[in-house]
Parts: structure tokens; C-alpha cells; sequence
């Protein structure tokens, strides 16, 4: 409900600062145009670091999976595009749009806890169908891949965003299970966070 209402969620966010090891890699990244892939996952409110880093400057791309139910997407989408960057929908013609923002020097974000083909990696001590794609398209376009979240407060409305230090470039395997434990790092402070109602472990 906070995205929906995305004006009135930016506006409680308009004091919130962005702390982190990633900043600085961040600013030298962006000052020297090159791509940058933010990766986070259902935590908190996956949008705040969007809203935070959008209000410094920074024009922020997205990939999204679609809803079934193609009159609530349509509505969905709408909602996501109305504020920052611009958003596409998974599939080959979204993913190469979202390359084509990327490219020479774009920004852009991508949830990576869902179950989708890749490769099974541990996640939270269970192997886990994982997605490479955040990885794959890093490498091949040179960005650099850096973790945010939106951490909600005790009072239940407000966040720290946390820009964590960027992923080393490896294999995309190495740089998923890296991935996986930041979030297991987040989850652990903070389980009641991970937001994510399907079968992660099918």
C-alpha cells in the first residue's frame, strides 16, 4: 500500500539520508558513467532506497515480473512508472529495454529472491532455484552490482536505507551466493521483514 500511494510514501521519506559503504562506490561509479545494477529483494519496502537515491539525483530503472490478472498489472504498472526511472516488464523484449537503460551509464534495480531457472544456490540453508540474470547482465555490460534496502523502523512507517559495498565481479554463481548472504545477513537482524508468500524452496 505504501508504493500505491507512492507521493504520499516519498514525502515521508523526504528527510530519510542513505548510509552505507556503497555510497562512495556509488558516486565514483556514476561520475565515471558506467552502468550500476542495484540488487535487493522483498524486505522491508523493496521501493524506499528507490524513493531515497531518486530524491539525491539518481534516475533509477526496473525490471518487473507481471501479475496474472492483466487488469490489476496494467494498473501495477502504471503505479511503478508514475515516479523515478522507467520499468519493464520481464521477458526478452523488457530485459533488453532495461539493458538499453543501462547501458552508458544507466541505473537500474532488480529483486533477486524469487524462485526462477538458474541454478539451485543455498539460501538460508536449503538449496534454492536462483536467477543468474542479475549477475549475467552485469558482467556482460560492465556494470557493477550494489545490495540496498529499505529497513523498517520500530515505528512501523519509517526506514533506513542501507547501500551496502558492491558485489566483487566473479562467476555468476560466486556473485549470486554472495547475494544470498546479504540478504541472509538482513534477514537474520530482522526476519520478520522477509516479505515473500510462494515457495521459495520448491
Amino acid at each position: 500500500m505504501e508504493n500505491y500511494s507512492w507521493k504520499e510514501f516519498g514525502q515521508r521519506l523526504d528527510q530519510t539520508q542513505a548510509t552505507g559503504d556503497g555510497l562512495d562506490a556509488l558516486a565514483e561509479v556514476t561520475k565515471a558513467e558506467r552502468p550500476v545494477i542495484f540488487v535487493t529483494a522483498h524486505f522491508g519496502n523493496h521501493e524506499a532506497p528507490r524513493h531515497v537515491l531518486t530524491r539525491m539525483g539518481h534516475t533509477i530503472g526496473g525490471l518487473y515480473r507481471p501479475m496474472q490478472n492483466a487488469y490489476f498489472n496494467d494498473h501495477y504498472a502504471k503505479t511503478m512508472t508514475s515516479w523515478g526511472g522507467p520499468v519493464f516488464a520481464q521477458g526478452r523484449r523488457g530485459t533488453m529495454g532495461f539493458v538499453r537503460h543501462l547501458r552508458g551509464g544507466g541505473l537500474g534495480t532488480l529483486l533477486y529472491d524469487v524462485s526462477a531457472p538458474g541454478a539451485r544456490l543455498p539460501f538460508l540453508g536449503h538449496p534454492a532455484r536462483t536467477s543468474l540474470s542479475a549477475a549475467e547482465i552485469a558482467l556482460k555490460i560492465d556494470a557493477l552490482v550494489i545490495p540496498y534496502f529499505g529497513i523498517r523502523q520500530a515505528d512501523g512507517l519509517s526506514f533506513q536505507i542501507e547501500v551496502e559495498s558492491p558485489i566483487a565481479p566473479a562467476t555468476p554463481e560466486q556473485m549470486l551466493l554472495e547475494m544470498n548472504a546479504r540478504l541472509e545477513a538482513q534477514i537474520a537482524r530482522n526476519p520478520a521483514q522477509w516479505f515473500w508468500v510462494h515457495r521459495r524452496w520448491k
